[in-house]
C-alpha cells in the first residue's frame, strides 16, 4: 500500500513539475540561430530625408548574398532592368544597421514572393524545407520587424501554430472587382498557410520557420487588421497567412541555375 502511494504522490509531482523552462531554452537558442538572418528591406538615398525608408522584413537564403522577401515590400520601379538606386537591406546591427545596396534577381507576384542580390560579405542564410510536412497544428514560429518604421529594427518573434492549409482565394462582391491576376489564381490555385501568431504591418516577408528544427516553411504575406491600417495596434485580429516555401525555392533554383549559365558563358569566351 504504501509502494502504491508513493508511486502515485510521484507521479502526481511528474504531472504538476513546469517542462516550459526546458522548450523555452530551446526556442531561445533556435530565435538567437535565426535573427542574424533577418534583415530589413527598403530604400537607401543619402540625400532625401529620411534617408533610409524601411518597407518590410527580408531573410537570407542561398549562399548568403541572397535576400527573399514580398514582392510587394519591393516596388517594381526597383527592378535591376530599371536601373532605378536606392534598393538595400539593412543589417541589424546594436542600434545602428549596416546598409547593403540591393537588386531584384527574380520576381513573383502570383505568389508575392521576389529575390534580391545584395552587395558585400556574405550573412547567414537559413535553412529552406519541410513544405511537404507543414500540416494544422505543426508549431511555428516568425521573426521581423514588426512596426519597424515607428520602434526601429528591433528582431521580435512571434510563437503559434498552422491553423489551417488551404487554397488560396479572396472573396469579391462582384464580378467587376476581379481583376487579371484574380482571374488567374482562380484558375490556378495554390495552398496558403494560415497561422494564429500574431503578425503586424512590417512583418511582410518574415520567415515562417518550425519551432522544431528551425526551417523556414512559409514567408509571411497578409495580415488581416481590421477595416483600417490603424487598428493593428490597438485590435489586431490574430489572422495572418504565409506563402509556402516551395516557391522561394523554386525561384532560387531558378537564379542559381542562371548564375551557372553565367559563369559557363564566361569560361568559354
Amino acid at each position: 500500500m504504501r509502494a502504491a502511494n508513493a508511486f502515485a504522490c510521484a507521479l502526481g509531482l511528474l504531472l504538476v513539475m513546469p517542462r516550459a523552462p526546458f522548450a523555452a531554452q530551446d526556442l531561445t537558442e533556435l530565435v538567437a540561430a535565426v535573427t542574424p538572418a533577418v534583415v530589413g528591406v527598403g530604400s537607401h538615398q543619402p540625400l532625401q530625408q529620411p534617408p533610409s525608408r524601411y518597407r518590410g522584413t527580408g531573410f537570407v537564403v542561398g549562399d548568403g548574398n541572397y535576400c527573399a522577401t514580398n514582392a510587394h515590400v519591393v516596388s517594381a520601379e526597383n527592378d535591376i532592368r530599371a536601373l532605378m538606386p536606392g534598393l538595400a537591406i539593412f543589417v541589424p546591427n546594436a542600434g545602428h544597421p549596416e546598409t547593403r545596396v540591393a537588386h531584384v534577381v527574380l520576381r513573383d507576384e502570383d505568389h508575392d514572393l521576389v529575390l534580391l542580390r545584395f552587395e558585400g560579405a556574405p550573412l547567414p542564410a537559413l535553412e529552406l524545407g519541410g513544405a511537404g510536412t507543414v500540416r494544422p497544428g505543426l508549431g511555428i514560429a516568425l521573426t521581423g520587424f514588426p512596426l519597424g518604421p515607428h520602434i526601429g529594427l528591433i528582431p521580435a518573434t512571434h510563437v503559434g501554430i498552422v491553423s489551417a492549409v488551404g487554397p488560396i482565394a479572396t472573396p469579391v462582391a462582384d464580378g467587376k472587382q476581379l481583376d487579371a491576376r484574380q482571374i488567374r489564381l482562380s484558375r490556378e490555385p495554390f495552398e496558403i498557410y494560415q497561422l494564429d501568431a500574431t503578425a503586424f504591418p512590417g512583418n511582410s516577408g518574415s520567415p515562417v520557420y518550425e519551432t522544431a528544427g528551425g526551417r523556414v516553411v512559409g514567408v509571411v504575406n497578409k495580415v488581416f487588421v481590421g477595416d483600417v491600417k490603424e487598428k493593428a495596434i490597438t485590435a489586431p485580429s490574430g489572422i495572418t497567412y504565409a506563402v509556402p516555401v516551395a516557391h522561394l525555392q523554386a525561384l532560387l533554383r531558378r537564379a542559381e541555375g542562371g548564375e551557372r549559365e553565367s559563369e559557363a558563358a564566361v569560361k568559354k569566351r
